[in-house]
């Protein structure tokens, strides 16, 4: 009777042997499986050829997985062994998921695309970010305006990435946050640079002085205003009649679309003293001046706030 029985398991050995080899099931690869019980920790999914395997449930946290689950489910699973030191086949949704989703990263990073992920926590050098796999996004790649001290604000929101690095090898991604919000930047300057129209009157805050004139910040875009396009007079240096922070109404006097630049002009706005210069003087009439330049040719007068005139030698 023994000797049937055993004639019976090789048999039943055999077969399974054979089933399995003819299902093509192979460990270390991502094979089709259908729900057939779900229990209170675990979910058992048959891979085919009489093969049933045990899978915990917080395998299955990834978002597209926190549907409910149910029996006759079709899902992709990774077959870790056909037999453990248990005799159970060991399976992992996890495996199987972060396998399908580095595939998909590295299509978006091969294209160019963002992904979406959220901040998790600090680490070492950086942050941690949960993009469906974990993925490192180091401190100078958080922002486009230096050192973030305070993140709380940026824990588990949503937002966009670049991928800047992949090493399959050691499953190891780079991202950065920086990259997209100076893209975005890129795009509000361009849209900005299109609102300046040649001769336009628009208003701006002193931003800087300089030896040859000063920036003017209109909302956010910065432009020119050159030394002689702020009066009408002479001035030595720009701070004889501006200072920062002062908020001015300039004109529009040139828009530079291959270099992005715009110039703008206060003086403009102002009225000339060369304007009915024949009210106000005439030939033969004596006037008080102050000498504003000497050449070898002669000398510079200003007689009035921006009427210059040359008294030759």
């Amino acid at each position: 009777m023994n000797e049937t029985v055993s004639s019976k398991s090789q048999e039943f050995d055999r077969l399974l042997a054979k089933s399995i080899d003819k299902s093509n099931l192979k460990e270390g690869s991502i094979v089709q499986g259908i729900i057939s019980e779900i229990e209170d920790e675990a979910v058992i999914v048959d891979i085919g050829a009489k093969v049933e395997g045990r899978i915990p449930k917080r395998e299955f946290a990834f978002q597209k997985d926190q549907k409910e689950l149910g029996v006759g489910d079709k899902l992709d699973v990774y077959l870790e062994s056909l037999e453990d030191h248990q005799g159970s086949c060991r399976l992992s949704r996890a495996k199987a998921r972060s396998k399908e989703i580095w595939k998909n990263i590295e299509k978006s990073f091969e294209a160019g695309e963002l992904v979406q992920g959220i901040i998790v926590q600090k680490c070492k050098g950086g942050l941690s970010v949960d993009i469906n796999i974990p993925a490192f996004l180091p401190g100078s790649q958080i922002s486009n305006r230096g050192p973030i001290k305070d993140i709380s604000h940026l824990l588990n929101t949503p937002m966009m990435f670049k991928i800047l690095k992949m090493d399959s090898k050691r499953s190891n991604v780079v991202v950065s946050r920086r990259a997209v919000l100076e893209e975005s930047h890129k795009e509000e300057r361009k849209e900005k640079f299109e609102q300046f129209k040649l001769d336009s009157v628009v208003e701006g805050r002193i931003k800087a002085l300089t030896d040859y004139g000063a920036f003017v910040d209109l909302d956010g875009y910065d432009s020119l205003l050159h030394s002689s396009d702020i009066t009408h007079g002479r001035i030595s240096h720009p701070s004889e009649v501006l200072k920062i922070d002062q908020m001015v109404k300039v004109k529009v006097i040139k828009v530079d679309k291959e270099k992005n630049r715009i110039s703008v002009g206060l003086k403009q706005l102002q009225e000339s003293p060369w304007d009915n210069v024949h009210d106000k003087i005439k030939v033969g009439d004596k006037v008080k001046g102050t000498c504003t330049n000497i050449q070898s040719y002669g000398v510079f007068i200003e007689i009035s706030a921006g009427l210059e005139g040359l008294a030759h030698r």
